[in-house]
């Protein structure tokens, strides 16, 4: 039998995140630096998480302990040097990466925070993104996520509310899914992978086109209308999908053919 040790995988995780955005380029001065937290907590908690400096990677941890742990650049002679206020509250954590107001980076090639959340199943998580992406695996979850302009890409099996105004999202429903859900964009596109053969709907709003590989599910779409309410059986699940200009895809993974 394999056993996690989560401290090997926090480096493993951070050391993706780090590869993809360090030594692309000849830089100047170089060092990393980290923040880590962790700590015991009940389901019935919420965990908000706010990083305007770059990427959120989220993972289920395997017991009932929440981790957060961060990796932030320090780049050239004088860097940026950010901190990780944490606030208690009745309802649960609020965990906030700020710099100093006078001493803000403004590209992320002059520092940046890349941060992983490793949360126990059925605590809730609120997350706040910008400059950088979101991806989660396999969550048991209640998720809510906002963003202006970056990437969404979710995978749970609990109730969600997505939000990014100019990225785009791609959602993953597994087999089994206990969720209703909303999902929004102003100009980015929504893809929606789903495996289940009956009992789900889709409500969609759109001014751009809506498609999917569903023969059963598209029966019901009205040509030339932007909202839709497109099912398969009797739903026990519904999605509200909208967007001003971005695209959707509905995809079901059972009609995948490799």
């Amino acid at each position: 039998m394999t056993i996690f040790n989560p401290n090997k995988f926090i480096l493993f995780t951070i050391n993706i995140l780090i590869c993809s955005h360090v030594f692309a380029n000849e830089s100047p001065k170089f060092d990393l630096d980290r923040f880590h937290f962790e700590e015991k907590i009940l389901p019935q908690k919420i965990i908000k998480v706010r990083n305007p400096y770059g990427d959120i990677r989220v993972r289920p941890a395997p017991k009932d302990t929440l981790m957060i742990h961060a990796v932030y650049q320090k780049i050239g002679e004088n860097p940026y040097i950010p901190d990780m206020q944490i606030e208690r509250t009745e309802s649960g954590i609020n965990f906030n990466f700020i710099y100093p107001k006078d001493n803000v980076p403004e590209r992320l090639t002059d520092g940046r925070i890349d941060v992983v959340v490793i949360i126990p199943e059925h605590v809730k998580l609120d997350l706040e993104i910008e400059r950088g992406n979101l991806q989660t695996k396999k969550l048991k979850n209640p998720i809510k996520v906002y963003s202006d302009s970056s990437n969404i890409k979710l995978n749970t099996t609990e109730n969600f509310d997505l939000y990014t105004r100019a990225g785009s999202i791609d959602l993953q429903l597994p087999a089994l899914i206990n969720s209703n859900g909303t999902l929004k964009t102003s100009i980015g596109n929504i893809d929606v992978f789903f495996q289940l053969e009956k009992n789900i709907a889709f409500d969609v709003k759109t001014s751009a086109s809506i498609s999917s590989n569903d023969l059963e599910l598209m029966k019901s779409r009205i040509i030339n209308k932007r909202k839709q309410l497109l099912k398969l059986g009797t739903p026990h699940h519904k999605l509200k999908i909208e967007s001003d200009t971005g695209h959707v895809r509905l995809i079901n993974n059972n009609h995948i053919y490799h």
